[in-house]
């Protein structure tokens, strides 16, 4: 079965090359208080993940079958040049006893924005949103626990361990309140993040998650209690078929999704969905009292029909925004107008209004 969207070759801008650095040499960095502090003063570290952009991407308008996807085309290069489109990765040493890469983009003055992936994916699920945010936000998108490059620990992948490290990571980068932007699950710990520290939670941006995930035993969870590592890639550019596109995706986004997916051993697979599926409904457990903006795909099939009205029914403060002709995986389809919807929400955020004005 082929996904239903076709593939782009997708170059960088002037201005996200002017803003990202430079060929695909790397080069040496230092952080930024000195070249000896290591960026002690938080609890991080600075990894050199700097390059200077002179490559050009192979094809446009590839279709995405199983040939396509896994082939070496892919791999190397193509993919190191568009996953090395970020400014600097990092590593927060939090005292949940892990250590998680991150990224920021924005000013030290502008609001704080967490951006959490959904399970099985990384940060990266974010390299084609965080260069369009408004200049008014100071975002960070890291790997949660057992993801991308984050430690992965034997156990630890409930809700409440997943919430902790949020929680931690604020506390190590010595942030206030923050807006959290939650794709698809990583929506349903930033749900239980506003319920549990209200003081903390600034706003929230829900984009395609979940109300709830007590609905029953999804369908591809047979599959994900087979894995055995190491996870076979055939297999994560697969499991693309359980979703629907319907607008185009970078060729080079999805391949970086399936390194996602082989990335993450087979018991993380398994542990954080069962952490997921198990964990109490976050509306149920208490009020979400901060603005909140629920995006939805208006061709949404990975989630029950109608729980997006209920999600917004359980929020006081919240305005749901449906997208035309996009499905469950908005983050992947509609960066640009996400990236309009959140500048516009955080303006009323930062005026104190309700989110729909």
């Amino acid at each position: 079965m082929m996904v239903r969207t076709r593939a782009i070759g997708m170059l960088p801008s002037r201005r996200q090359c002017a803003r990202y650095g430079g060929d695909l040499r790397p080069r040496q960095r230092e952080a930024r208080d000195g070249p000896d502090s290591t960026q002690r003063r938080h609890g991080k570290t600075a990894v050199d993940c700097s390059y200077h952009h002179s490559v050009t991407f192979a094809s446009a308008d590839l279709p995405l079958d199983g040939e396509r996807l896994a082939s070496p085309a892919l791999a190397p290069v193509m993919r190191a040049a568009y996953n090395s489109m970020v400014s600097s990765v990092e590593i927060a040493r939090l005292s949940t006893g892990v250590s998680l890469p991150y990224v920021e983009e924005g000013g030290q003055s502008g609001v704080p924005l967490l951006l959490i992936h959904a399970w099985g994916e990384s940060r990266g699920s974010f390299s084609r949103l965080l260069p369009l945010l408004p200049r008014t936000v100071h975002a960070f998108a890291m790997d949660q626990r057992g993801h991308g490059d984050a430690d992965k620990p034997a156990d630890g992948y409930a809700m409440a361990d997943f919430v902790a490290d949020l929680v931690a990571f604020q506390d190590t980068l010595g942030l206030g309140p923050c807006i959290l932007v939650g794709s698809s699950s990583g929506g349903y710990v930033a749900q239980r993040f506003a319920v549990d520290e209200p003081s903390r939670t600034l706003g929230l941006v829900l984009v395609g998650a979940p109300r709830s995930l007590h609905g029953g035993r999804p369908p591809f969870a047979d599959e994900v209690d087979r894995l055995t590592d190491p996870i076979d890639r055939e297999w994560v550019r697969s499991s693309l078929d359980w979703f629907e596109f319907h607008q185009p995706v970078p060729a080079e986004y999805l391949a970086d999704r399936i390194d996602d997916g082989v990335r993450m051993p087979a018991h993380v697979w398994k542990l954080a969905l069962a952490g997921l599926a198990e964990a109490a409904v976050p509306t149920e457990t208490g009020t979400i009292q901060a603005p909140t903006l629920i995006i939805w795909g208006d061709r949404d099939k990975g989630l029950p029909h109608g729980e997006e009205l209920k999600l917004a029914a359980a929020i006081p403060r919240s305005r749901m925004v449906t997208y035309e002709s996009t499905g469950h995986l908005v983050l992947w389809e509609q960066p640009e107008r996400i990236a309009n919807d959140i500048a516009e929400f955080v303006d009323q955020v930062i005026r104190g209004g309700p989110p729909n004005g």
